[in-house]
């Protein structure tokens, strides 16, 4: 009898431990395991989402609700950066907001009215984040981007730059009140995203063939305006075998630019050659005297010309040098610039 009652005991003692061991693996899983009557939560994943694109005002949001379609609307975002929304008395906020952000908040605040609403927000039109780009570009507008792009990629979506384009690239940052901060951001290579309330506008200038060496990448902010610049020139007269103005594809030194005016003439002397330079005020230029045979023996610099330069390989005075480049690019120019016929 003693035997029986103990095994009896043993075998109960077995069976509680089971159904403990059974409920503590049944508690585990659900905590990462959900009804199967909950319904499944539609999260939207697209570009948008993974380049963490940011509401801007004017946009167009599409917000749909899982299982209340008639709360489901397109809405405009208003000028002070807020939408408004069916049931929810006050205005929401939506500008600088990711599309994850807004909708967790729309959930919350619906969450008094619905239960467990499972709400979606996508940027139908996105009207704020715009570009511009201008000057010496096959197809200059305006482009819309839902995500980061930098200044050499909106150049090629411009058609990329004609073959007047010279090496230098603007770019004006507008400040535009679509640009948010982001405490983590740090790709900007230029200025950090402007401010909400910092209107202000920069101009910054750079080498076209830098961003295409990948020397320089620099990210865009919306409301930026681009303007591919047309080549500058700088003129080559006097004892050259081909005189003429020179486009300036990129920075060019003086004896490259005789080289492209395909050398000097027999005899000619290298010791004296002038390079007329615009003075600050526009109206004069001064001489700066080279030797371009300690140049080319490497006991001078090289000088880097600059735009408006005039090469003069000659004795002659500054208006007779003047006089000489008109009649150089009378011919071909179809224009002659005034402050050529300055003394």
């Amino acid at each position: 009898m003693y035997y029986a009652i103990k095994k009896m005991f043993f075998l109960c003692l077995v069976l509680i431990l089971s159904l403990l061991s059974v409920g503590a693996v049944s508690a585990q899983d659900g905590q990462t395991t959900p009804p199967k009557s909950a319904p499944v939560t539609i999260v939207p994943q697209d570009v948008r989402q993974q380049g963490r694109y940011r509401i801007g005002y004017q946009d167009q949001l599409e917000i749909e609700f899982y299982k209340h379609k008639d709360l489901s609307v397109k809405v405009d975002v208003a000028a002070d950066g807020t939408i408004r929304v069916p049931q929810i008395a006050e205005p929401v906020i939506a500008v600088c907001k990711t599309e994850r952000e807004l909708a967790d908040e729309l959930i919350s605040k619906y969450s008094r009215y619905i239960r467990t609403p499972y709400i979606t927000v996508r940027t139908g039109e996105q009207k704020s984040q715009s570009f511009s780009v201008m000057g010496a570009v096959s197809k200059p507008g305006a482009f819309f981007f839902n995500r980061r792009t930098h200044l050499l990629e909106l150049i090629a979506f411009a058609g990329g730059p004609t073959d007047k384009a010279g090496y230098k690239v603007l770019v004006a940052r507008t400040g535009s009140l679509s640009a948010c901060r982001e405490e983590t951001d740090t790709l900007l290579t230029n200025t950090n995203m402007a401010n909400v309330n910092n209107p202000n506008i920069t101009v910054d200038t750079y080498d076209l063939n830098n961003l295409r060496t990948n020397k320089q990448t620099i990210w865009m902010e919306p409301g930026d305006i681009v303007s591919v610049m047309e080549a500058d020139v700088v003129y080559v007269v006097g004892n050259v075998v081909d005189p003429r103005p020179i486009e300036l594809k990129k920075q060019i030194s003086l004896s490259q630019a005789i080289a492209a005016a395909k050398g000097l003439k027999p005899s000619t002397k290298k010791g004296s050659i002038k390079i007329l330079r615009k003075k600050a005020d526009g109206l004069e230029r001064e001489v700066i005297i080279c030797d371009l045979g300690k140049i080319e023996k490497a006991q001078a610099p090289d000088p880097i010309l600059q735009p408006d330069d005039i090469v003069a390989v000659s004795d002659d005075q500054v208006k007779a040098i003047l006089k000489s480049v008109v009649a150089a690019i009378i011919g071909g120019a179809g224009y002659i610039p005034y402050y050529l016929t300055l003394k």
